[in-house]
Parts: C-alpha cells; structure tokens; sequence
C-alpha cells in the first residue's frame, strides 16, 4: 500500500540529510579492518563483506525501479553516465 506524505522536504533538508548519511557510512567504512569484514555480526547470517556489498545491490535494485518509473511516465530513458563521468555523447540534458 502507498502512502503519500504530507511533509514535502527542502533542498536544504535533504543535502543535511545526504551530508550526515555521508559521515557516517564513512566513518563507518575508515574504521573496518580486513578482518572485521569476514566477521559475522550478532543476529547475522552473512558476513560484512557481504552486507556491505548487499547494500550496494539494493540501492541498484531502488535505482532501477525509479527509472522503470521515469520510461513508464515520460517514456523518455534516463542519460547513463559511465564511472568516467564521460557517457561519450553529450551529457547536456536529463535524457538520452
């Protein structure tokens, strides 16, 4: 079930929000060691490594269903740009 929210967030509100989900995956991330990463956390069946990556998975995953969304309503395709930066083409514009 859906559920539209009633509270529209700023700009400002989602950057604070971005820069403080920044700080603390890195924190995060500078403090494991090699081995903390094939440790199994309390009430885990994977080991960090693992989640770690899961994370990355899921995100594409939510990626994904938000350009699904976009071709479905503006039957447009998102612009991909590589890791470069660079997609080749001209990356003016939202859509390639």
């Amino acid at each position: 079930m859906n559920h539209v929210s009633e509270k529209a967030l700023s700009k400002e509100e989602l950057s604070c929000y971005l820069e403080s989900i920044r700080n603390k995956i890195t924190s995060y991330l500078d403090a494991l060691t090699d081995d903390m990463l094939y440790e199994i956390p309390k009430g885990c069946h994977s080991n960090r490594l693992s989640l770690i990556l899961s994370q990355f998975r899921h995100f594409y995953a939510h990626l994904g269903n938000i350009n699904a969304t976009t071709i479905i309503e503006t039957n447009k395709w998102p612009r991909v740009i590589g890791i470069t930066g660079k997609s080749g083409a001209s990356t003016e514009g939202l859509y390639e």
